[in-house]
């Protein structure tokens, strides 16, 4: 009776703490159906692999080495948490401090403890290849959260992918696809156990110890860039020098020879270096001038590089990379002791003189020359641009005047019939002056850069001005549109144009007739009706290009008025159409309406019609092949209807 008491004391009975070991523990926990359900429903499995606990490194452990309030088996169902810091004493203090070790003090769930990275009962040495935190597999643990979009926004991470960004740069691709072990990954840059906000003066990735931190792998770079202008800026406690992630970038650190490097040749004097030398803040805080980045654009190493080229001399090619100091000091390369040996480096056999070419010329203009040799010429030759070929282009506007008086001459020595009435002449005129008015106007507030725009407003053409004026002119020409409307609509003539002016099925067969005439398929040339079909597409966009130009203008106008109405995209979208409806307007006219009207064959030196609205017989049966029943000729005086022969319709 006393042996079966101990055997069931043995079997149904709690066993003392002491006693309790793997085994026990397993009889339960090897089983994959067991589970526990957690208050929010979460099933959490209970199962522990007896292999895969014993590969770890705590494989010869006791279970109840960690779950020490375990006295007895069965346990309780609520177990304290394991302390790691039991054994980890040194490691749980820096996780304390760390960004992560506070969060969790604070009762952040999301927050991630020593299982999160390491794991439970699978914990593996880094050294082995499937350990969570073998360096291959670090991006891939630290992205559960830092790649995870709700943890991202719930916590306003500011960092934006920074896993995708590591693993397409150079230590990303050098670790995971070239297999280099000492490639960096996420632990090195941000210490495993003591990761600090970069708002930290101790942190790691702090700017001021970004150097210290780069410099673990790149020593002899760091030790260079320590020594240079903007190391030494950097150790004086300036948060505005540069350091390794303002030139590389931080997770995203590319290749010098990759496009889309930040230190790509072709990008180093866009985007890199401007970052500051064009800073009108930094150059007022620390004294350099910020216009260095735009004179070297106008020389030809500027401009090659402007146009791609990844040959010619950029920044970094002179002032060096990391080894950047002032011009005063002698290990400079941009020393004048030290220049034809800079040069030198593209330029084979550079002479002194050769070296002492300035690559970065004072930016000046013929107002405000620098008084330098290459200024100098430079004005001289804006006033021989200015003198000789304006002068030849007044010396030819007033043959081209002449001739156009003589044109007109000889017009009003010939039988002539009214094209338009004289309203219609005086209605062209103004339209003629608010649109080209309009267009100068326009392209002056969209390009304020341009040098043309520089030179009218040293003539007192300000900004100001041009945008009133603008606006001016856009209600004239509303107004003699609305005019013209009326003109149209309420008499006999305007009418009659209007009906003219509608599209017909005859004028494709006219487009055919006059292109195969052109093209020397045809011998006779065709003759038009009132209007051509040139003229009625040009008043038909006249018309369509008024009504978006002077909607799309007043929205631009009166911004907040629209907005009441219609949604934002509707003043976006006119800013859009307005401009290259301005575009497509003057061009229609330079290419199409001036062709007919100035400078094509049957039109030049122009056609004097808009004067007066008169146009001769001649040119009247020539187009149309007879005149219209109710157009009076007018005759030169001394002459009579004897001289113009019957093209009256039959």
């Amino acid at each position: 009776m006393a042996l079966l008491l101990v055997i069931l004391a043995l079997a149904f009975g709690a066993a003392p703490a002491g006693a309790i070991d793997n085994s026990d523990c397993l009889g339960c926990h090897s089983s994959p159906d067991l589970t526990r359900t957690l208050p929010d429903g979460t099933v959490v499995k209970l199962q522990v692999e007896q292999a895969e606990f014993g590969r770890s490194v705590h494989g010869q452990f006791n279970c109840v080495d960690c779950h020490t309030d375990i006295k007895e088996v069965p346990h309780p169902d609520s177990l304290a948490k394991v302390d790691c810091g039991a054994c980890h004493g040194d490691v749980k203090d820096l996780y304390a401090r760390s960004i992560h070790g506070k969060a969790t003090s604070e009762g952040i769930s999301d927050a991630p403890t020593c299982s999160d990275c390491h794991g439970t009962h699978n914990i593996l040495p880094p050294s082995d290849s499937t350990s969570k935190v073998n360096p291959r597999n670090v991006a891939k643990t630290c992205a559960r959260c830092h790649a995870n979009p709700e943890i991202i926004r719930k916590y306003d991470i500011t960092a934006r992918a920074p896993i995708d960004a590591y693993l397409n740069s150079v230590h990303g691709q050098a670790l995971l696809v070239r297999g280099n072990p000492n490639a960096p990954t996420c632990s090195n840059c941000h210490p495993a156990h003591e990761m600090l906000p970069a708002t930290d003066p101790a942190s790691t990735v702090n700017r001021m110890n970004i150097p210290q931190t780069c410099g673990h792998c790149h020593g002899e770079i760091a030790n260079v860039y320590k020594q240079s202008i903007h190391g030494t800026a950097a150790a004086r406690g300036l948060t505005d020098a540069p350091v390794c992630t303002d030139c590389h970038g931080e997770h995203n650190i590319l290749a010098p020879s990759n496009p889309a490097s930040t230190v790509f040749p072709e990008i180093i004097a866009k985007t890199t270096c401007p970052r500051c030398h064009e800073s009108q803040v930094l150059s007022g805080r620390y004294g350099f001038e910020s216009s260095r980045i735009a004179s070297y654009n106008v020389t030809y190493h500027g401009l090659a590089t402007r146009r791609g080229s990844l040959n010619v001399a950029n920044c970094a090619s002179c002032h060096g990379v990391h080894n950047i100091f002032p011009s005063s000091d002698p290990r400079s390369m941009i020393n004048p002791a030290n220049l034809q040996k800079t040069c030198g480096n593209c330029h084979p056999n550079a002479s002194k003189e050769f070296a002492s070419i300035q690559v970065h010329p004072a930016i000046s203009g013929i107002l405000n020359p620098a008084r330098q040799p290459r200024d100098i010429a430079r004005s001289i030759y804006l006033v021989l641009l200015l003198v000789v070929i304006g002068g030849m282009a007044a010396h030819n506007a007033v043959i081209w005047i002449y001739h156009i008086i003589e044109k007109r001459r000889r017009e009003k020595g010939q039988a002539r019939v009214r094209r338009f009435s004289r309203f219609e002449s005086y209605e062209h005129v103004i339209l003629l002056v608010s649109f080209f008015g309009l267009v100068f106007t326009g392209f002056a507030l969209k390009y304020p850069d341009a040098g043309w725009v520089k030179v009218t407003e040293h003539l007192g053409l300000t900004e100001l001005v041009r945008g009133i004026t603008h606006r001016v002119l856009a209600c004239v020409m509303i107004a003699v549109s609305l005019a013209h409307a009326g003109f149209l609509l309420g008499t006999r003539r305007g009418r009659r144009d209007l009906a003219a002016l509608r599209p017909t099925l005859r004028d494709l067969s006219d487009f055919w007739l006059n292109m195969t005439f052109h093209l020397r398929k045809r011998s006779d040339p065709p003759t038009f009706p009132r209007f051509d079909y040139t003229e009625k597409a040009e008043y038909l966009a006249l018309i369509w290009g008024t009504a978006v130009m002077a909607f799309t203008g007043f929205v631009l106008w009166f911004p907040i008025r629209f907005t009441q109405y219609f949604p934002a995209w509707i003043v976006e979208v006119s800013e859009v159409v307005h401009f290259y409806e301005a575009w497509l307007a003057f061009l229609a006219i330079v290419v199409w309406h001036f062709f007919y009207v100035i400078y094509g064959p049957e039109a030049s030196p122009m056609n004097v019609t808009w004067m007066d609205g008169m146009t001769t017989v001649h040119h009247a049966v020539r187009k149309h092949g007879q005149l219209e029943e109710d157009e009076e000729i007018h005759y030169p005086e001394g002459s009579g209807p004897e001289q113009v022969p019957n093209h009256r319709p039959e």
